[in-house]
């Protein structure tokens, strides 16, 4: 099942990170497209990769990045994050109220 993603950092990143995460997603043989600074587009043909699993290897790579994750399958929508979520500070609040069905 293919799966489309759309991965949302807070923060530019380096060219070194970039290597890192350039040669995860090349490993997982997906296609992607990054032409703004901290905005990556992703699709995975083969629907091996989650967004969990993608988040967790961008907070391993870019460890004090905030990011956001979605995915996006014929069948369901999902996404994963990485940031504050605590009180007035809550940057999935509106995802979870405004975004998800």
């Amino acid at each position: 099942m293919k799966k489309r993603f759309i991965i949302c950092l807070n923060e530019n990143t380096s060219t070194e990170q970039d290597k890192l995460f350039i040669n995860y997603i090349n490993e997982n043989k997906v296609a992607w497209w990054h032409w703004l600074a901290t905005t990556w587009l992703i699709t995975d043909t083969n629907g091996k990769l989650t967004a969990s699993e993608i988040r967790s290897k961008l907070k391993e790579i870019f460890p004090n990045n905030y990011n956001m994750v979605f995915e996006f399958r014929d069948d369901k929508d999902t996404w994963a994050g990485f940031g504050k979520n605590n009180g007035d500070e809550n940057m999935f609040e509106w995802i979870k109220n405004n975004w998800e069905d």
